[in-house]
């Protein structure tokens, strides 16, 4: 089961598309992969989290694909597993292009 689809979900996507359509498409990916069931945070807290880095990743932040990278490394630790490993790897590197050269800095 992915993450709900929630009104704020609706219209933070939305937002994004204005800023990126890109990083939308990868924010629903992520989402639509994003397993809740499996770990203790509120789905509301999840949704915030993604958001937030989206859009560093859309605003080209530096370090925003470092700071996505770890989150989501943390989602597909065997002790959580809400993330598949392989999933991460993608998203990361799809992130990467989109974050910027200075998305990887760390700062």
């Amino acid at each position: 089961m992915a993450m709900p689809s929630t009104p704020t979900y609706k219209a933070r996507l939305g937002e994004l598309r204005h800023k990126s359509p890109r990083v939308a498409k990868l924010t629903a990916r992520i989402a639509a992969a994003i397993k809740p069931e499996r770990q203790s945070l509120e789905s509301e807290d999840l949704e915030r989290v993604l958001f937030d880095h989206a859009n560093a990743i859309a605003h080209q932040i530096p370090s925003c694909t470092r700071r996505l990278s770890v989150w989501l490394n943390l989602l597909a630790m065997d002790e959580v597993k809400v993330l598949e490993h392989q999933d991460v790897a993608i998203f990361v590197n799809e992130a990467a292009t989109l974050g910027g050269a200075s998305g990887m800095l760390v700062g």
